[in-house]
């Protein structure tokens, strides 16, 4: 069985807690568990050239970091020159004004900016993302606006950094977006979940999912609950094929919440079982 040569980073969202408390011990235990890289959630108070310096010893990549919308805004070059300090790769911009859900005009001239920053990003080495989450995937005048972003003509140095898992509890398919974008898809999220399949209403949709908080769904959610990757409803084998399509640099083993069960054991779960299906599906085919 051939060993596949895509590597796997680790989020922090799931790990938010202990990053607070002391992020550098954090990237020690993922370098143990196994994973190639790390997508931040900020520095947590770390000097960004002190996390990158530790990163390089722990021979992990920085793989990017998500970056409010308004820190861009106020500064891009600074948070540019930040992240090159930590040796990021790739910057992804969260927290767009909440208004260009129903202000179409308001999106252009968000993404005037958004596009701005994406042709920046080279200069400093680095590739500007956008990450979706449910929201993205609801029409604005008859079309998701994540299909409003990632076409819109400023946007043409933007790649996206797709969330399979949000994608599907959105209820759009993630192989449509896979093949769309198959050319601006350089880091992919999977992430799983549970959702009890008994009840016919269609799927649950990500208002109600993501009130939840911490906390587990109850019967009028389908008992909705985050779990590693393998371990829920959404069909990854079926997935690789488009996932590998796209070429990417990083797959990023998502997940949000392990409940009363430990982050880092769910987290190594997810990676374990990733590069399985990828040494798996890869056997008998040429190598991606």
């Amino acid at each position: 069985m051939q060993q596949n040569p895509l590597p796997i980073a680790s989020p922090l969202f799931i790990l938010r807690e202990a990053c607070s408390s002391d992020l550098l011990r954090v990237l020690e235990r993922l370098k143990a568990i196994g994973f190639d890289g790390v997508e931040f959630l900020g520095f947590f108070g770390q000097e960004p050239a002190a996390v990158g310096q530790k990163m390089r010893e722990l021979g992990l990549i920085s793989l990017g970091d998500h970056v409010p919308y308004a820190d861009f805004a106020a500064n891009a070059q600074e948070v540019f020159l930040q992240h090159q300090a930590a040796g990021c790769r790739y910057l992804t911009v969260s927290g767009l004004p909440e208004a260009i859900y129903t202000d179409l005009h308001l999106l252009d001239t968000v993404m005037a900016s958004v596009g701005a920053w994406a042709q920046m990003a080279p200069d400093f080495g680095m590739t500007l993302l956008f990450h979706n989450h449910a929201a993205e995937l609801q029409p604005v005048e008859g079309v998701p606006l994540l299909d409003r972003i990632m076409d819109h003509p400023a946007a043409q140095a933007l790649c996206l950094e797709p969330d399979l898992g949000w994608m599907s509890i959105a209820g759009a398919d993630p192989l449509f977006y896979l093949q769309k974008y198959r050319s601006r898809c350089p880091v992919i999220h999977l992430k799983d979940y549970y959702m009890d399949s008994t009840k016919k209403n269609g799927p649950a949709t990500a208002g109600p999912i993501q009130s939840l908080g911490d906390r587990r769904g109850g019967p009028e959610l389908r008992h909705f609950e985050f779990r590693p990757c393998g371990y829920g409803v959404v069909n990854t084998p079926a997935q690789l094929p488009y996932v590998l399509a796209c070429k990417p640099d990083f797959l990023v083993a998502d997940h949000d919440l392990a409940y009363e069960r430990d982050s880092f054991q769910d987290l190594s779960a997810s990676l374990d079982y990733i590069r399985r299906a990828l040494d798996i599906h890869l056997a008998d085919r040429p190598a991606w």
